[in-house]
């Protein structure tokens, strides 16, 4: 099973569905040992082969749109001479940027992809980066305070039921555990 390495920023104004394809399409890069490199012809192709491997629609513009966004100049580097993108896994221990990189994994990338909410992702994101992969790492929080967290409003009613929709949805994909605690 493959490993992808993203970088976290619960503020971060970006697609993550997109990432996600980008890292479903992703070559191995020998000089890394990463699968962080993806080669395309050009963005109407990149739109077609992500369609094709991921079931993910996006246009060639945009696809230009995103390329092009500062937004996402933490999350990968493109060389338009050789139309190369490079995804950023600058994960090395001892880095301070190192702490903020969650990882994922084949089934959760295409899980996410195939949800395809803007919501699911950055609350999954956060589950990820606040809980770690540890059964003993707990999470003793608010649906308020999560949602401020990663920039959705909390005195929307709908954005809390979705919250506990997607805990059911996560569970019962083996994603997360839900323990009940009693005051």
């Amino acid at each position: 099973m493959r490993k992808y390495y993203l970088y976290y920023d619960e503020k971060a104004k970006i697609n993550y569905s997109f990432l996600f394809a980008l890292f479903c399409i992703a070559e191995r890069n020998n000089k890394d040992k990463l699968n962080n490199i993806i080669k395309y012809k050009n963005q109407k192709e990149l739109a077609e082969r992500i369609k094709d491997k991921c079931n993910y629609n996006i246009s060639a513009a945009s696809i230009s749109r995103i390329l092009n966004n500062e937004n996402y100049l933490l999350y990968f580097n493109v060389n338009y001479k050789e139309n190369i993108i490079t995804l950023n896994n600058n994960f090395k221990k001892g880095t301070a940027a190192s702490n903020k990189f969650i990882i994922l994994n084949d089934e959760e990338i295409i899980f996410l992809l195939e949800q395809d909410n803007k919501l699911l992702n950055k609350y999954y994101l956060y589950l990820k980066y606040y809980c770690g992969y540890s059964k003993s790492k707990r999470i003793d929080t608010t649906a308020n305070q999560i949602l401020s967290a990663i920039g959705y409003s909390n005195n929307c009613g709908n954005n809390k039921n979705n919250l506990c929709k997607f805990n059911d949805l996560l569970y019962k994909k083996g994603f997360i555990n839900i323990e009940k605690i009693k005051d």
